[in-house]
């Protein structure tokens, strides 16, 4: 009967956890430790990865230590290598392939147009996912910041990264705004600035331009100088 499956199902997942729970040598905690640090103890409740093997096939959830992003894959899959999805796409030269995925027919001809500098892209994307690369590659963790204004029904501040530095007693924060063309305007970093000049160490602002400080106090540096940060 209906019932009866429900049943049988219950006690197979029973007998699966206990099954689990007897393993004591050889367990993804004990030798892939530094794959079981990211397991997601919410999302998995009472099962931890001492209880299972590498190999196995059980669906689990993982919390990335690097964005905090949660999701789920069996742990066999973990251990061969799948890691965070979102940290993937974070991956500059994935996300340039994945921006033409709508048009897998001309992807030889898209290619080709890009090599040639002759496709028209959104540049702001790329170069903004480049230099949050690099933050991350340098220990950064990525923050941002959006101001609502009610009255415009709009962002009034928009700052594309935020980067935090000194210590507990004395915490200073740097405003990065990312700017893909040679010619732009600063409006939202003047506002963050004015706003919380007090709590800030230096505000930068990344172009294809040369290294230069501006009257504000502003610092301006080339894409290549991020590392420095």
């Amino acid at each position: 009967s209906r019932g009866s499956c429900i049943r049988a199902d219950v006690e197979n997942d029973r007998t699966k956890i206990l099954m689990y729970k007897t393993i004591t040598r050889g367990s993804l905690e004990e030798k892939y430790p530094d794959i079981a640090v990211e397991w997601d103890k919410e999302k998995n409740g009472t099962l931890t990865p001492s209880m299972f093997l590498p190999g196995s096939d059980y669906k689990a959830y993982w919390r990335c230590k690097k964005c905090n992003c949660v999701w789920q894959t069996t742990i066999a899959h973990r251990v061969e290598g799948t890691g965070c999805p979102q940290c993937y796409m974070n991956d500059t030269g994935l996300l340039f392939s994945h921006a033409f995925d709508e048009y897998p027919d001309m992807a030889k001809n898209i290619y080709a147009s890009i090599l040639q500098d002759k496709l028209s892209v959104n540049k702001g994307m790329l170069y903004e996912n480049l230099i949050a690369q690099i933050l991350v590659a340098s220990g950064h963790k990525l923050y941002f910041y959006n101001h609502y204004n009610d009255e415009k029904h709009r962002n009034d501040i928009e700052i594309d990264f935020i980067i935090i530095s000194g210590d507990k007693t004395n915490v200073k924060i740097s405003p990065i705004e990312v700017k893909s063309s040679k010619k732009y305007t600063t409006t939202s970093l003047e506002k963050f600035v004015s706003i919380f000049r007090k709590r800030i160490n230096s505000a930068y602002i990344i172009h294809p331009k040369n290294l230069s400080i501006r009257e504000d106090g502003i610092i301006c540096i080339p894409a290549y100088m991020t590392f420095c940060l």
